[in-house]
């Protein structure tokens, strides 16, 4: 099992503190489990950090991708034009 992390978030952003480095106003940080997804049509991204009672949660989505109109007639496999 991975070691507790520590930080704060400041102006937004979640900054960790080096192992053993903890001060009093750091929380332990919480990072949601990376759920089952289909890597061939969807993507995870990572949401902001949010603060709650004494730690801080870091969640994960999960979105769709959308083909673009120059990858929709390509082959998976080589990359080239599909006719």
């Amino acid at each position: 099992m991975p070691e507790q992390e520590y930080g704060q978030i400041v102006d937004g952003e979640l900054q960790l503190v080096s192992e053993g480095a903890s001060e009093g106003d750091d929380k332990p940080v919480v990072f949601a489990e990376i759920p089952v997804f289909d890597e061939c049509s969807s993507y995870i991204y990572q949401l902001a950090p949010t603060e709650s009672g004494g730690e801080i949660s870091v969640g994960v989505a999960v979105g769709v991708m959308v083909p673009d109109a120059e990858m929709a007639g390509m082959s998976s496999e080589t990359g080239e034009a599909v006719k």
